[in-house]
């Protein structure tokens, strides 16, 4: 799946939908399924200091988006979803 949008740039009503039916998974399901993380986990400010997978406060999910299957992942109360 490729990165499609964050909750920043899309609409309450897909994103409520998005969080309503999703599932939590682990961050290795989560990385089989984003394409371009490390990109992302980079220009987020991870790096060897702190790895994305290392860090307590983000957590990982499975669902649809806009009807589409996706996964994402909720940084600093952000949806990153992946399509």
């Amino acid at each position: 799946m490729q990165f499609t949008t964050d909750c920043i740039h899309s609409t309450a009503d897909l994103i409520i939908d998005m969080t309503d039916k999703a599932r939590k998974i682990t961050y290795r399901t989560f990385r089989k399924y984003a394409e371009g993380l490390d990109e992302i986990a980079t220009a987020m400010g991870y790096g060897p200091w702190l790895r994305l997978k290392k860090d307590w406060s983000v957590s990982y999910y499975k669902s649809t988006y806009d009807g589409r299957p996706c996964v994402y992942m909720c940084h600093s109360a952000i949806e990153h979803v992946w399509t």
